[in-house]
């Protein structure tokens, strides 16, 4: 595949991300929603990993984003955020971590001896990410090992 393939297929996966994970989670910051809303930030890094990082081992490439595309107050979280991502996913647990929403004053802090996340934050987390991930241009290095 051509590079100028490879980058109208970034260009296609980017449009289709911020519909599915941009557009679609505001949705869910709501009572009803905000615990589907962590499932979706999740599955949205996971993606991203994805293209960051499409030969490394699942947990290696997650974590590794974070550590690099996240905002700063993430990074000595990513291991926990790992282990919060596979309970999720795989039980429906927050494991390491207390969930919110509407409460950012106790987001990453632990007020009754538990790390909170507070879904709106943590939106706004994979929001800098993707919009970090996508204008450093790191994916056009990688395209022919994507494609």
């Amino acid at each position: 595949m051509s590079q100028t393939s490879a980058l109208k297929e970034i260009d296609d996966f980017r449009q289709h991300f911020d519909a599915m994970y941009v557009g679609g989670i505001p949705n869910l910051l709501n009572d009803n929603g905000f615990f589907l809303a962590f499932v979706a930030v999740l599955t949205g890094t996971e993606a991203l990993a994805g293209l960051f990082a499409p030969t490394s081992l699942t947990g290696d490439r997650f974590r590794s984003f974070i550590a690099t595309y996240y905002p700063e107050e993430y990074w000595p979280f990513s291991d926990r955020l790992w282990e919060f991502r596979n309970v999720m996913i795989h039980s429906f647990n927050p494991g390491p971590f207390a969930l919110t929403h509407h409460n950012s004053r106790h987001h990453l802090k632990a007020p009754l001896g538990i790390t909170m996340l507070n879904a709106e934050d943590f939106y706004a987390a994979l929001l800098a990410a993707a919009r970090a991930y996508f204008e450093a241009g790191w994916w056009t290095l990688n395209c022919r090992q994507i494609f």
